[in-house]
This record gives C-alpha cells, structure tokens and sequence, in this order.
C-alpha cells in the first residue's frame, strides 16, 4: 500500500491527515484504505459499490484492485 498511497498522493504520502488509511479527503464515503481495494481514485470522487436485488438475488457490484494485498 505504501507504493500506491506515493502514487496516489505524492508529495502529501508522508501526510497521515490526507493519505492516512480511515481519511476520506474527497467526501465520496470511501476511507483511504477503502479506495485502495477497490481501485478508486483518493482525490477525486469515486462512484461507491452498488447493492441491488431481485426476487431471490443480491448483487454487489464494486471495482477492485487486483494488486491490493
């Protein structure tokens, strides 16, 4: 995570009250750690996971990060 957060926030990466882990600096509802797994975009706004059902059916439907460990 470390390589995504230098990425993602640059100079500010060292900065816990912009790239710290449980921060939503874009007000999208999505921590830091949370726009890492699902492969979101930390400064600008993000659309978030969707829930949806039908008779007998839940669907989540999200974006991940296939590199996030």
């Amino acid at each position: 995570m470390d390589l995504w957060r230098s990425q993602k926030f640059g100079a500010s990466a060292s900065n816990p009250a912009i790239s710290g882990d449980l921060i939503d600096i874009e007000g999208d509802g999505l921590n830091n750690l949370l726009e890492y797994a699902l492969n979101g975009t930390p400064l600008t706004p993000d659309v978030p996971p969707t829930v949806a059902t039908a008779p007998g059916i839940l669907s989540l439907t999200y974006r991940r990060n296939l590199a996030a460990t």
